[in-house]
């Protein structure tokens, strides 16, 4: 539940349909391998979740006045004490990797960002407890970002361990000490 509601908080949306009475909870992302995980774990959950194409997004839908309360109220408490779980749904969901490719080597960045300043403080906490340094970036009380460079960028992905295929892949090379793929040309 940790881990969803990161996502949730990060990628996803809840609300309250007046005219269909119905409380909706969704999350919304482009890769449909993602979005079969997030529906299985919903299962496993014992949730309904629906599954649907929205041009190059996937929606995962749950109608669920239980879950649309447990969520909330797991998102609002997490954001007070996080959890490594809840770290992970948010870097699965608004987080990003990259190799600075400008040094000798590939440096690894990896960042985490949000418009919600609570997300990126939540953040901090869990990775100052686990050893990670990181640089957060205000960009005029608009949008923050969380910043890890270097063996900082390793460590949080050693730790986190994100589910994310897309972002699990470059992070598995970063973690195994392998050189990333060069981008094609």
């Amino acid at each position: 539940l940790e881990y969803l509601a990161g996502v949730v908080k990060g990628d996803g949306t809840l609300y309250y349909n007046k005219r269909a009475r119905e409380y909706v909870v969704e999350i919304y992302d482009r890769d449909v391998e993602y979005a079969v995980i997030l529906a299985d774990m919903l299962r496993i959950c014992g949730f309904n979740p629906h599954l649907r194409s929205y041009g190059s997004y996937y929606r995962v839908r749950v109608n669920s006045k239980e879950f649309y309360e447990l969520i909330g109220e797991a998102i609002e408490r997490l954001l007070q004490l996080p959890t490594v779980s809840f770290v992970r749904g948010l870097f699965d969901s608004d987080g990003t990797l990259y190799f600075d490719r400008r040094k000798r080597r590939p440096y690894p960045i990896v960042e985490l960002g949000n418009s919600d300043s609570r997300v990126v403080n939540a953040a901090a906490v869990t990775l100052s407890s686990l050893g990670v340094r990181y640089s957060v970036k205000n960009y005029g009380g608009r949008f923050f970002k969380l910043v890890a460079r270097g063996s900082n960028a390793v460590l949080f992905a050693k730790l986190v361990k994100p589910l994310h295929p897309v972002k699990f892949s470059p992070l598995f090379c970063l973690v195994s000490s392998s050189p990333p793929p060069k981008p094609a040309h």
